[in-house]
């Protein structure tokens, strides 16, 4: 077995743990199916994929407005948010992930990059949607540990906001449905590749 696969198993077996501690899987025979069931849906949507084992869909990246910062490119989408899977999906196809701000430094490079396009915001790395009480990386199910709210967020206002947007106007972060059509809020999102 290649490094290669046996990392891919080693964060699939992490990520299947860390999703069975939070959903209900059946200690019956059919416990099986469901971890089986389980395991495929991580290898779609969880494999992490690093630059060198990954060839973008050059289609895609036609769908995307490229920035190159000190080691990582940004790609912010030409098209509105709608939907944060399918979001997460065009940066997959891209070989990289939706973007997580991990600092105030490169906070200011979003907005700079948001200001440039003139966008109202992007969507980001982030959720609540597992564990109401804490913001988490979809990705790697780890605590988003940089987070600026804008005043009053998160205020989960329309009752099923479990996703993280960087507004541009007001230059913090808001909580907001991860499934809205945001035309009129102008927000688009933004995938990072790590340059290796």
């Amino acid at each position: 077995m290649s490094l290669l696969s046996k990392t891919v198993l080693r964060s699939l077996a992490n990520t299947a743990q860390a999703l069975t501690s939070r959903i209900y899987i059946s200690s019956s025979g059919e416990g099986a199916a469901q971890k089986y069931l389980l395991l495929l849906f991580l290898m779609n949507h969880y494999v992490p994929v690093r630059c060198q084992d990954c060839t973008p869909i050059m289609a895609n990246l036609d769908k995307f407005i490229k920035f190159d910062n000190m080691g990582t490119t940004y790609y912010t989408s030409k098209a509105h948010y709608s939907d944060a899977v399918q979001s997460a999906a065009m940066c997959k196809s891209i070989c990289g992930h939706l973007s997580e701000i991990e600092d105030k430094k490169e906070e200011e490079l979003v907005h700079a990059l948001l200001k440039r396009l003139n966008y109202g915001g992007v969507l980001i790395e982030g959720t609540n949607k597992y564990d109401k009480s804490k913001w988490e990386s979809e990705r790697t199910l780890k605590k988003i540990n940089y987070v600026n709210w804008c005043r009053g967020e998160p205020n989960n206002h329309l009752k099923n906001e479990n996703c993280l947007t960087y507004m541009k106007n007001w230059a913090c972060m808001w909580d907001i449905p991860c499934v809205y059509d945001y035309r009129a809020f102008d927000i688009h999102y933004l995938c990072e590749v790590k340059n290796t």
